[in-house]
């Protein structure tokens, strides 16, 4: 979100794009717009449109107002290729009034009114290809044969929930129309437009957070190749097409640009659904992979499409000050003022799961331990917050109401929060958990195990490992599967021959007589653990693993802890012995804090290392213990405590 100086006081600057054909020289002129709710035009009541675009880095000379001017090249090849041989057309697009590259106040509300009144907003790909018309009439052609699927087949509105055997039916559809040469897709022979076609369905372009707020806003999304067009539609539905093929087709496209593509289209729909409504957390969340120059861009790009939480209007939270565009801030102030609005407008710790950890080493400097780090775009392995998990009951018990204290942030950046410390950490596993000791380790694992009961319980060792089931790794250890089914077959078989694990332990072999029923035991068995999850997702969940630490707590407890791999810096990163487990007032999971200190009035503070699974902790099964009756937390200690 670069500055501009048609956007502040109430008053944009649209430009008229003189006519001209395509190698004559570019030229512009101003004009003044005012406008509250509506634009109302000073000079013209024409309708105008937007330009949506991603710097290219470098500049070309145009005329506006018939004196020499620097805009982004990409810009300039947008307004060449969409001006009109015969009439001036009307256009606003940042970077068209000013040339200054400093960056400074902007009002998101008043980007927001812009956009949204636009006639158009066209979303331009500039790769520069000829055969872009081809490959935009070969994406218009897949968006009506999916639609087509999608009617036959009774798919979702949002397709990556569609069942199993509907994408397969969809897959067996597209390699019998290439059997029998019945495609109707044009250019599928010809290898420069399927080259083309496959670039285009992985633009860089909505890679980009911009993207996000240009296409939710646009009152229609326009996406514009070289001259060529296609509505962002039939965009979103050719790449639904493409990746539900399962590579039937030789126009590809990486799961990644599939995940953002879904992602903006599903904000548009939630955006129309619930009346122009989004928070700002799960749109900050949904930008994690996206590309930006400016990690702040993370922050500003969101705030024109976000409203406050609606937890406001059921009186659960109170309003805060809306975050204002402002790149005279540091990034670390950025992320800070972004962290506190979050948890004071939510009054919980959602924005906690699926950032990376605190404590790893490349985090931006400065940065509390509780404030995400949006700089960092890598994937993250969180644990997956089910509607079950017991912990998330905290707010609405009787004895956490008696004594609840709001989130708060300090103004030396210390969260206050309460938090049931469970237990210090005992000790901790020499190795990591990699692929390679994945056996070895595992069989270890079963010694540091309470009595047998605790196999036989709802959160056994298998389920500890289970980690995520909502993000997902594309590349999978073929010997991890094999070794959690076969290891979970063995489980299951003991259960069954009712064979504890401490015989288990002593008498290895007894797994070699158990070897023909192991097959159809394993397939029973992740059946079971997966639920409404097929076996591929939990397959590859057990990736989420590898990586992590186990560790002991001094009550007994097993866990699992996120730990880096940086050399000089590892030790400050992975836990250690007597660092504690906690879990908190309005929080999600358990989490694993290493204590820094006092406050004045003896408040403990504690730094952050990260999320933890904690075998017995994920369902609050040892909090249950404790006396969990009629919603009602009994004889469990909260403590004030202090995040730095």
């Amino acid at each position: 979100m670069a500055s501009d100086d048609n956007i502040e006081n109430g008053v944009m600057i649209l430009v008229r794009l003189h006519p001209g054909n395509l190698d004559d020289e570019i030229h512009i002129s101003t004009l003044t717009a005012s406008y509250t709710s509506t634009p109302e035009y000073s000079e013209t009541t024409t309708e105008y449109s937007c330009i949506s675009y991603i710097s290219s880095g470098t500049q070309k000379e145009i005329l506006r107002d018939n004196q020499p001017y620097l805009i982004d090249s990409a810009l300039a090849n947008a307004l060449r290729a969409l001006r009109s041989a015969e009439a001036e057309t009307l256009w606003w697009a940042e970077g068209l009034t000013t040339n200054t590259e400093s960056k400074a106040v902007q009002s998101a509300e008043e980007l927001k009114i812009i956009l949204q009144h636009a006639e158009m907003v066209r979303l331009w790909i500039d790769n520069g290809d000829t055969h872009g018309p081809q490959a935009v009439q070969m994406l218009q052609e897949l968006a009506e044969q999916w639609r087509t699927f999608a009617t036959e087949m009774s798919l979702p509105d949002n397709w990556s929930r569609a069942r199993p055997n509907q994408m397969m039916q969809i897959i067996q559809r597209v390699q019998q129309m290439i059997a029998t040469n019945t495609l109707p897709f044009t250019g599928l022979q010809d290898t420069a437009i399927v080259e083309c076609a496959t670039a285009l369905a992985e633009s860089p372009f909505f890679r980009h957070v911009n993207a996000i707020t240009s296409v939710v806003l646009a009152k229609e999304a326009i996406v514009t190749i070289n001259g060529a067009s296609m509505p962002w539609i039939d965009y979103s539905d050719s790449l639904n097409l493409i990746g539900a093929s399962g590579g039937t087709l030789p126009v590809k496209c990486n799961t990644t640009h599939l995940t953002l593509v879904g992602g903006i289209k599903i904000a548009v729909r939630r955006w129309r659904e619930n009346n122009q409504h989004l928070e700002l957390l799960p749109m900050l969340q949904q930008t994690r992979q996206s590309e930006c120059a400016d990690p702040r861009d993370r922050i500003f790009s969101m705030l024109p499409i976000t409203s406050p939480s609606k937890r406001i209007e059921l009186g659960a939270s109170a309003p805060q000050t809306p975050l204002q565009v402002d790149y005279t801030k540091s990034q670390q102030q950025v992320f800070i003022d972004a962290a506190k609005y979050i948890i004071s407008e939510r009054q919980d710790l959602l924005l906690w799961n699926a950032i990376p950890a605190p404590s790893k080493p490349s985090r931006l400097s400065d940065l509390p331990s509780w404030v995400p780090d949006w700089s960092d775009a890598t994937d993250v392995a969180a644990l997956k917050i089910r509607p079950s998990m017991a912990l998330r009951t905290w707010e609405g018990a009787a004895c956490v109401q008696q004594v609840q204290k709001r989130l708060s942030v300090t103004d030396e950046g210390i969260l206050r929060a309460q938090a049931h410390i469970f237990s210090p950490v005992r000790s901790v596993a020499e190795e990591r958990f990699t692929d390679e000791n994945f056996q070895t380790l595992f069989l270890e694992l079963l010694h540091l195990l309470p009595p047998s009961e605790t196999m036989h319980g709802k959160d056994d060792l298998p389920r500890t490992l289970m980690l995520d089931l909502w993000q997902l790794s594309d590349k999978v250890p073929r010997s991890v599967i094999r070794t959690f089914i076969s290891f979970t077959a063995k489980i299951q078989a003991l259960k069954m021959l009712e064979i504890t694990p401490e015989q288990f332990i002593a008498d290895p072999s007894i797994v070699t007589r158990l070897a023909p029923a192991v097959p159809d035991l394993a397939q029973q068995h992740v059946f079971r653990l997966a639920g409404k999850y097929d076996t591929t997702e939990i397959s590859k969940a057990l990736t989420q693993s590898l990586g992590r630490m186990f560790f002991v707590l001094e009550n007994g407890h097993l866990g699992l802890s996120y730990v880096e791999q940086d050399g000089e810096n590892d030790e400050e990163c992975k836990v250690r012995p007597g660092d504690v487990v906690a879990v908190f007032v309005g929080g999600y999971l358990p989490y694993l804090l290493r204590e820094c200190g006092r406050s004045e009035e003896g408040v403990k503070r504690y730094k952050i290392l990260g999320e933890a699974h904690v075998q017995g902790l994920m369902e609050a099964e040892a909090l249950k213990n404790k006396g969990w009756i009629f919603n009602s937390w009994r004889d469990v200690q909260v403590d004030d405590v202090e995040i730095v």
